[in-house]
């Protein structure tokens, strides 16, 4: 996500929800680096919080935070209505991982085996 797709949505009136799920960093990335390198984090995580909702308000596009399942349900309902651009931005903690993660280097089916956390 670079912004551009914000602006073309709304110069175009688009009606196109955008979901960005926020983890206050690249959480793909630390989560390599937690399992690949055993936690030596390198450019991962961000000094500081970036509110999505106010950066989509900058081209026009309204939106909302959401931080529990049923509150991300009521606003994909309330987008789908909508027939404008809208964005939706769910927080996330920041050590969650994504699951199920295929090894690096292996086939599709290789999916790294987490420690209980």
């Amino acid at each position: 996500m670079t912004g551009s797709e914000l602006f073309t949505i709304a110069s175009y009136k688009l009606p196109v929800t955008a979901i960005v799920f926020n983890n206050s960093g690249l959480g793909m990335i630390r989560q390599l680096q937690t399992v690949q390198f055993n936690k030596r984090f390198t450019s991962c995580e961000m000094p500081g919080y970036v509110d999505f909702v106010k950066y989509g308000e900058a081209f026009g596009v309204a939106g909302e935070h959401v931080d529990t399942p049923e509150a991300l349900a009521a606003a994909v309902e309330k987008a789908m209505q909508l027939d404008a651009p809208y964005i939706i931005e769910v927080a996330l903690d920041p050590k969650n991982m994504v699951q199920p993660m295929v090894t690096p280097g292996l086939g599709i089916g290789d999916f790294v085996k987490f420690k209980e956390q």
